[in-house]
């Protein structure tokens, strides 16, 4: 029963937390602070970015979008594509800017 009620205390019963958002808030405080959180793992950003089809092969100079921030330099946009874990791929009219 020590067992149990130490990890009670401690915000942990059978190693899992009662307080996932508190958690979470910890840890971005602990970042805030410069420390590096390795575990558990934060919850992923999902980033919009917009580029021009030939934008991102690198065939036009043009700039990306980053939603919410501005534009971007195609260079940008590729580093983000690479270490995303999963994009979606929606073409849209130039003019229109609606898809096609």
């Amino acid at each position: 029963m020590e067992g149990l009620a130490a990890g009670v205390a401690g915000g942990v019963v059978d190693g899992v937390l009662e307080d996932p958002v508190q958690d979470h808030v910890d840890q971005l405080d602990a970042v805030r602070d410069g420390a590096v959180v390795a575990e558990p793992p934060l919850p992923a950003a999902q980033l919009i970015v917009t580029v021009p089809v030939l934008g991102l092969p690198g065939v036009r100079n043009e700039p990306g979008e980053l939603a919410g921030h501005g534009p971007i330099t195609e260079e940008t946009a590729r580093k983000l594509l690479a270490g995303a874990g999963t994009f979606l791929r929606l073409l849209v009219d130039p003019v229109t800017n609606t898809p096609v």
